[in-house]
């Protein structure tokens, strides 16, 4: 095997200078994010006239890259346990070939903080996808791309300025989606951890929005991050279909067309593609929410509360049980052969399995 890695010498969380272009540094500094709230500004609830916002259309693969970021900040120290157990033979040969020790990877992310998630920019997501196309065009790694462009030029072309830190992670070659996410975690052979200080912001301040883009070539995939900050901070997560009963979202369980809405703010979504969507919060607004999800592929109406603080919040929402069970018996002389049956439940509407089998007494099974 020969050694594969992200690109090395990421721009961390680079701060805005006073023109809209950021240059990043060779040896990117970690900056601390500003301050950006008015903790007094009253609270707001939802208009009658609520503007619908859409992230993007994130492809399923770049919605479950984000989905492994998003667990990852939300619990550290479980990243890096998942981490130390990885038994991927590519992952642990080019970790190895770099001299990584993995105990110590999982012992330095069980010091880290716990950071809020990151919801998707639509425009952020076409400037990542418009470098990952242009690294399998070229044959090219780099943070400088098309016509000498800095990651921050893309973003501002692709309509993104940051008003916070920005940064960007690269990796041409990965081998799959869960190979470049710990490509970038453990980050082998760059000894800075750029690219783990990019997505689990264990220094400093913390970014808000981010887009990923992810251009397939020769069975494998380029992925691009590129992150930003903006004053609003959003109420972000996935909906989905848990098929395989994981409680984690994974590719083909998105929900589409469901419509997301808060009790606060002046903002709506429906669920793209990959199921996600992100729901601007206007600074200042705090204080208990309620979100309800319904329509489109997600079969009932779904409610959840969740608290703002000015800070993103992360909000799924899965299929609920099927229904009820009927059993109907037959008549008082049936002769019974079995009196057992097993069912098993899956969070997708209508999807039972492992019913028992040669069961007489069951003249029909009905979901209600």
């Amino acid at each position: 095997m020969h050694l594969v890695q992200p690109a090395p010498n990421p721009p961390v969380m680079v701060m805005p200078d006073n023109t809209t272009i950021v240059k990043p540094a060779s040896n990117p500094p970690v900056m601390v994010m500003p301050e950006m709230y008015n903790k007094n500004k009253s609270e707001k609830t939802l208009a009658p006239t609520a503007t619908l916002y859409s992230h993007g259309d994130p492809t399923p693969i770049e919605q479950v890259l984000l989905e492994y970021i998003n667990r990852a900040r939300a619990n550290p120290k479980d990243e890096g346990i998942r981490i130390y157990n990885t038994t991927d033979p590519y992952i642990l040969s080019n970790a190895s070939r770099c001299g990584v020790n993995m105990k110590t990877v999982r012992d330095e992310f069980a010091t880290y903080p716990v950071k809020p998630p990151i919801a998707f920019n639509k425009n952020i997501i076409t400037a990542a996808r418009l470098h990952s196309d242009w690294m399998v065009e070229t044959g090219i790694m780099d943070h400088v791309g098309r016509n000498g462009s800095t990651f921050s030029q893309r973003m501002v072309a692709a309509g993104y300025t940051s008003t916070g830190a920005s940064g960007e992670n690269i990796f041409k070659d990965a081998r799959d989606p869960w190979f470049s996410h710990l490509g970038f975690q453990i980050d082998w052979c760059n000894p800075d951890l750029g690219h783990r200080q990019n997505i689990m912001n264990f220094s400093g301040g913390a970014y808000k929005e981010m887009g990923i883009g992810v251009t397939p070539h020769s069975g494998m995939i380029a992925v691009t991050h590129d992150f930003g900050s903006q004053l609003n901070s959003f109420i972000c997560g996935v909906v989905y279909k848990d098929n395989n009963n994981n409680n984690f979202y994974d590719i083909g369980e998105g929900l589409s067309g469901v419509t997301i809405t808060a009790s606060k703010g002046n903002y709506y979504a429906v669920s793209s593609t990959s199921g996600g969507y992100a729901i601007p919060v206007e600074p200042g607004t705090t204080g208990s929410v309620t979100i309800e999800a319904k329509g489109g592929a997600l079969g009932s109406t779904v409610v959840k509360n969740a608290v703002l603080s000015g800070q993103n919040v992360k909000v799924d929402f899965t299929s609920p049980l099927p229904g009820q069970v009927s059993l109907e018996y037959p008549g008082l002389s049936a002769v019974l052969t079995q009196k057992a049956v097993t069912f098993k439940w899956f969070k997708s509407p209508g999807n039972v399995s492992d019913i028992g089998s040669n069961f007489p007494i069951m003249k029909t099974l009905r979901i209600l």
